[in-house]
Order: C-alpha cells, then sequence, then structure tokens
C-alpha cells in the first residue's frame, strides 16, 4: 500500500490507508476478502483459523528447493497449459 507523489487529494488517501489499517478496516478486509489480518487484535475470517493455529509449510533444505524450481515450473506450465 502507498501513496501516490501527486495524488489529487493525499489527505483522503492517508485517511482512507489509516482506516484500511485500524482494526475496523482490518475487520473489513477479514469479512469481506475472507484475508488474513496481520493484526493480532483482528479475528480471522469467517470459519477460518487464527494464524497462530496455522502450519506453514516451508522447505527445509532451501538449495533443494531452489534447484528444484525450473523443474517444478515446468511441471506446473504443462498442468496449466501455460506454455
Amino acid at each position: 500500500m502507498g501513496l501516490p507523489t501527486n495524488g489529487p487529494h493525499p489527505n483522503a488517501a492517508r485517511l482512507f490507508l489509516d482506516w484500511l489499517l485500524s482494526p475496523l478496516g482490518q475487520k473489513a478486509i477479514t469479512e469481506y476478502l475472507y484475508l488474513h489480518s496481520p493484526r493480532i487484535d483482528v479475528p480471522p475470517p469467517p470459519g477460518g483459523l487464527p494464524i497462530t493455529q496455522m502450519r506453514l509449510l516451508l522447505p527445509e533444505d532451501w538449495h533443494a528447493f531452489l534447484a528444484s524450481r525450473p523443474e517444478f515450473a515446468r511441471e506446473w506450465d504443462r498442468l496449466t497449459g501455460m506454455r
């Protein structure tokens, strides 16, 4: 998120960002877009788990993960018909 340098209404943009990043704005995002908020004072989306209860999937070996990227990209493209 950011503000354009030469936007026509910079104060309105600042107010909108202040609201969007507030607990009320973040609650609106979770309720209507079903996205998790990084704020700990905002509940998860309806039917969702708190981020603290989610299991993160991270590679154990980053070098092997990066080395497998070209093969993964070829397979992904094949599956999705992108190339």
